[in-house]
């Protein structure tokens, strides 16, 4: 659904002449295509909205759009290159976005250090980002952060910290509206469970 709402959009932007317009659903698009696609061909979509934000002078999308550039770079194994542009974009950053767009700057940063196994930094950054997507708003980021809590902790082998958080992520957003982050709890909670002797409890969430 997402991706053919940002689709539509593109296309009304381009009828009309909405450079706008155009910018934010080039931006929708490339996150989209990071995840469900290749950062490859996420790329130039990013790279297409950044230009347009920096013509238009509009600093919260540029920004945005570099991170999800950071982002793609953090996904295909370069950490060191995603850290070092995210962190070029952080007092700038901070200062200029808000809320859950704040959030994915400091998320993007946070994997950066965690994928370098720099748990303290990582943490820091997560709680932070956490701050800045309440679950008051609605939009399920909140539980996108919890997952990553999680997983981090689950590294450092602290499973009950790490149950607390997969717990908390399922609490925050409609599971049919997005099975895959779901899944990923579900599977979260069946590990962290199954390493404290609770397997016997992880029989439902297999099945879901």
């Amino acid at each position: 659904r997402a991706i053919l709402l940002a689709d539509q959009a593109l296309a009304k932007a381009l009828t009309r002449g909405d450079a706008a317009g155009e910018g934010w659903a080039r931006l929708a698009r490339g996150f989209h295509l990071i995840y469900f696609a290749r950062p490859r061909v996420a790329a130039p979509e990013l790279q297409a909205a950044q230009q347009i934000f920096e013509r238009l002078g509009d600093s919260s999308g540029r920004i945005l759009a570099q991170t999800g550039l950071a982002r793609g770079l953090w996904r295909e194994g370069r950490y060191d290159e995603s850290l070092q542009l995210v962190l070029a974009l952080r007092d700038e950053g901070l200062a200029v976005l808000r809320h859950d767009q704040r959030g994915l700057l400091l998320n993007a940063i946070a994997g950066c250090y965690s994928a370098r196994n720099e748990s303290e930094q990582a943490f820091a950054y997560m709680y932070q980002a956490l701050r800045d997507a309440p679950p008051a708003r609605g939009h399920g980021y909140d539980a996108v952060l919890h997952c990553n809590l999680a997983h981090e902790l689950m590294q450092l082998g602290d499973y009950d910290e790490a149950l607390k958080h997969v717990e908390a992520g399922l609490a925050r957003f409609d599971h049919a509206k997005s099975p895959r982050l779901a899944s990923v709890l579900w599977v979260n909670r069946i590990i962290v469970l199954t390493e404290v002797g609770r397997a016997a409890e992880v029989l439902a969430d297999i099945e879901r």
